[in-house]
C-alpha cells in the first residue's frame, strides 16, 4: 500500500510492494519498498536489494543491499537533520 503524510515510530519497515511519501522518522527503517522525500533514522538504516530512496536522507548506520537504490541527499550524523555531519548527494546503487 501507499502512505502519504508524515510518521514517527520506534521502527519502520516498507514491505516490497509498499510505498511512502512525505516525512518519516525512526530508529530503525528497514526499505524493501520505496521512500520519497525525507528520512530520518536515527539507529541503523538498510535498504534491501528492492528498495528505492528518492529525496533526503539522515542515519547513523546505512546498508545498502546489491540492487538496492539511493537517490538525493544522504547526510550520516547519527539521524539528526539539524546536526552537522558528512554529507554526500548523488545516485547510489547497492
Amino acid at each position: 500500500g501507499t502512505l502519504e503524510g508524515e510518521l514517527v515510530a520506534k521502527d519502520i519497515i516498507v514491505g516490497p510492494t509498499g510505498k511512502g511519501v512525505g516525512k518519516f522518522q525512526a530508529e530503525m527503517a528497514d526499505i524493501r519498498g520505496e521512500i520519497h522525500d525525507t528520512l530520518v533514522a536515527s539507529g541503523s538504516l538498510v535498504i534491501r536489494a528492492t528498495g528505492k530512496l528518492t529525496g533526503e536522507v539522515f542515519y547513523k548506520e546505512m546498508e545498502i543491499e546489491k540492487g538496492g537504490e539511493v537517490q538525493g541527499k544522504m547526510t550520516q550524523n547519527g539521524g539528526q537533520p539539524a546536526a552537522a555531519g558528512s554529507a554526500s548527494s548523488g545516485t547510489t546503487k547497492g
